[in-house]
Formats: C-alpha cells, structure tokens, sequence
C-alpha cells in the first residue's frame, strides 16, 4: 500500500478547517445558549429562595399575631371574668344587704306592734284593776280609811324638810278632803297639821270627790297627798313601767 502524503496533508486541513468551522459556527452559540439558560434558572432559583424566606417571614409574623392576638384574647377573657365575677359578688351582697335590712325592719315593726299591743292590753287592765279598785275602796270602812290617810299625810309632813315646812305655814294652804265628813273634821285636821308643824294652821277646806278617799295639802309650790286616787295613779305608772 502506497502512502499518499498529500492526500493525508490535505484531509488534515481539511479536518481541521471543519472543526475550526464547527467551533466558530456551532459550539459557542450552543455553549452561550447553555450558560444563559443556566443564569437564567439560577436566577430563577434565587427569586425562589428569596420568596420562599420572604413567606417564611411572612408566616412568621402571622404566627406572631396570631399569638398576640390569642394572649390579648385570654387576657380580655380573663377580665371579662373578673369583672363578670365581682359584678355578681356585688348583686349577691347588695341582695343580701337589702334582705337583711328588711328582715331588721321587719322584725322592728312586728316588736313595735308587739310592744303597743302590750301596752294596750297594760292600760286596759290598768282601767278595769282601777275601776274594780274604786268599787271595792266604796266598800270599805270609810272612816277608818280615811283617817289612814289622814294619819299618812301627817307623816308626809314631818318628813318635810325646814323651808317646805315654814312654806306650809306661811303661804296660802288648801286643804282637800275626798268626802263631806262630820262637821269639824277639816279644822280638827288642821289643828293635828298645827301640832306637827308646831304652829297654828288655818287652811281653806275643799270637798274633792276626785281623791276618792283620802286629803291633800296645797300651796303655790307644794303639792302632798295621800289618797286611793293617789294610790291608784302611782300603781298605774308602776305596772306601766313594768311592762315598758
């Protein structure tokens, strides 16, 4: 086989011009075609992961608010119950308040109505123990019952002290009797007061049927008696403080 050196030279040339060619014509279109598709999608990839870390902040801070609003939302819960709470402590205890002021009231009333009622049934009592007490002093001895009192007007007298004494003596003097007596009686108990007071005494005599049984000694500032009406009046105050 014969080697032909200048076919070989030429399809060398040939071969190198082709892939001179193809270099200048075909691979760097491909090549830039290439790269910038390749920018292009990292380009792509880093709008992505700006995006994506974007949303994550995003997410972020609805998480965030959502948190707050959920603690802002316990709080005023929270509050709601307190108020809620200490509204219904106030009505219970304002119910309360009221309930025992209307029992008090109630109970002050029905003591009010109580005590008047007992005082009516004490003055009621009083009336008939005097009327029965005025029935049976017009049954007693007359005379004995009134010298009793004479007898205790007497001792009313001496118990006087000086200056009421020498007032009996010198100021004008009323003598009351319950009852028309035997003539003399007025002055013989006048002349007894003398005795007592150890001067002579000369009162005006009046009849007073309103002592029932009984005498009374009267000037401008004093005032003594002793009488079944005095009696019945001082008993009357006595059971009407008792039942007070």
């Amino acid at each position: 086989m014969t080697l032909d050196w200048w076919t070989l030279g030429l399809q060398t040339l040939n071969a190198a011009v082709l892939i001179w060619l193809l270099s200048r014509v075909l691979w760097r279109p491909i090549v830039s075609a290439i790269q910038a598709r390749q920018a292009e999608a990292d380009k792509q990839l880093s709008d992505a992961s700006e995006t994506a870390r974007k949303a994550d902040e995003a997410k972020a801070q609805a998480e965030a608010a959502l948190d707050q609003v959920g603690t802002r939302k316990s709080e005023m819960l929270a509050q709601a119950q307190t108020e809620a709470e200490a509204a219904r402590k106030a009505l219970l205890d304002h119910a309360r308040a009221e309930a025992a002021d209307m029992a008090r009231t109630a109970e002050a009333e029905r003591a009010a109505r109580a005590e008047e009622a007992e005082k009516r049934y004490a003055a009621r009592a009083a009336d008939l123990a005097q009327r029965m007490a005025e029935r049976i002093g017009a049954r007693l001895s007359r005379p004995a019952l009134l010298e009793a009192y004479a007898t205790d007007l007497l001792a009313q007298v001496a118990a006087l002290d000086t200056e009421d004494r020498a007032a009996l003596g010198s100021e004008k003097l009323m003598l009351r009797i319950s009852e028309a007596t035997e003539a003399g009686y007025g002055e013989a108990f006048a002349d007894r007061l003398g005795k007592t007071l150890g001067e002579e005494i000369r009162p005006a005599i009046k009849t007073d049927a309103e002592l029932i049984c009984g005498l009374a000694l009267e000037t401008k500032h004093l005032h003594l008696e002793s009488s079944w009406a005095a009696d019945l009046a001082r008993m009357r105050k006595e059971v009407a403080n008792d039942t007070q």
